[in-house]
């Protein structure tokens, strides 16, 4: 069987993933580039627009968009997969998490080699599956109705990881380091001078999952404002914040204001004209592309002590030690 100037396969479900594929187009200089954008009609409008938004069709050979639904996606899925089968692949790029979709994709097409992208941190979650020898992934019940109209279903899939994260410690899996050295150089990163006076916040929705309590997290950002008094103080929204609960702050330094973004974290941060002086968060998983994508830059994390978080300790301090890790910085409550 002869791959030679065959198609590379890209199937993405998510912004960050789209990203990744990106990066993994550069690093293994891959031509012949096929992009595949899963849409889940479920998922909210913004979510859906940031993943269309990001498509550069100029990168790409070729674009097709699948949407897919929660009911009566049975044949249409199905025409989609025997199309792709029509091709011998190079590489296939595939979400790290082995969706029940992907999985019958992969198991119908041709391909030379399997390579896992990552969606964030959701590779703590595969790294945690393969250091417990967990199952990496499971065949469900639905997918059997598939075999009537042809299509087959593997249980053992030789795979390698594209990543930002180091793991080297996995020495069963090859695995391949990135830096986001494709975005650094299209968005001329290190050209960007850096602001003396701006510090960006990145929120999150601790309050409105009852993580911390609003006084707790309030508490934060004044300790940042009071910190750093003569610099512009700027917080980044997460979308499913409300607005309502900074009104005291507002009222109360000049120096602080929010903003609201549909433009997902990381291309927020590159499409700027400058470098901040300073980022900071709590325990959101943006800190860890920031890092890679602004290496020099200080990139910070703001601890919550035990006893302020009300819920989920495990996932915030599981973050803590991840940071620590990549080198991030750390600010501590003032006592």
């Amino acid at each position: 069987m002869s791959f030679q100037n065959n198609k590379n396969l890209f199937v993405i479900r998510f912004p960050f993933q789209l990203l990744s594929a990106q990066e993994a187009v550069n690093y293994f200089k891959l031509t012949n580039n096929y992009l595949v954008i899963v849409i889940n009609n479920n998922n909210p409008k913004e979510h859906k627009a940031q993943l269309i938004n990001l498509i550069d069709y100029d990168f790409w050979n070729k674009v097709l968009i699948f949407k897919e639904y929660k009911k009566s996606n049975f044949f249409k899925l199905a025409k989609y997969i025997k199309e792709l089968k029509k091709e011998n692949y190079n590489y296939v790029f595939i979400k790290n998490s082995f969706l029940a979709n992907d999985q019958l994709l992969i198991s119908n097409i041709k391909y030379k080699k399997l390579v896992l992208l990552e969606d964030g941190t959701i590779t703590f979650r595969l790294i945690d599956r393969i250091v417990n020898n967990k199952p990496l992934f499971s065949i469900k019940k639905k997918l059997y109705r598939f075999y009537l109209l042809g299509l087959k279903l593997k249980k053992d899939y030789v795979f390698e990881i594209f990543t930002m994260f180091d793991l080297s410690t996995l020495k069963k899996y090859k695995f391949h380091n990135h830096n986001f050295e494709y975005l650094r150089k299209k968005y001329k990163i290190e050209s960007k001078k850096k602001a003396k006076d701006k510090i960006f916040i990145i929120g999150q929705q601790h309050v409105e999952t009852k993580y911390v309590s609003l006084e707790t997290y309030l508490n934060f950002i004044e300790t940042i404002i009071k910190k750093y008094p003569d610099h512009k103080i700027i917080y980044l929204m997460h979308r499913k914040e409300l607005e309502e609960k900074f009104h005291s702050l507002i009222l109360k330094y000049n120096n602080f204001k929010i903003l609201k973004s549909n433009v997902m974290g990381e291309v927020y941060f590159i499409e700027l004209s400058y470098q901040p002086f300073m980022i900071i968060g709590t325990a959101s998983t943006l800190l860890f592309s920031l890092k890679k994508i602004f290496p020099t830059l200080n990139i910070s994390s703001y601890i919550f002590n035990n006893e302020e978080i009300l819920t989920n300790h495990e996932w915030f301090n599981n973050n803590y030690k991840s940071f620590e890790k990549e080198k991030i910085n750390f600010i501590k409550k003032e006592t």
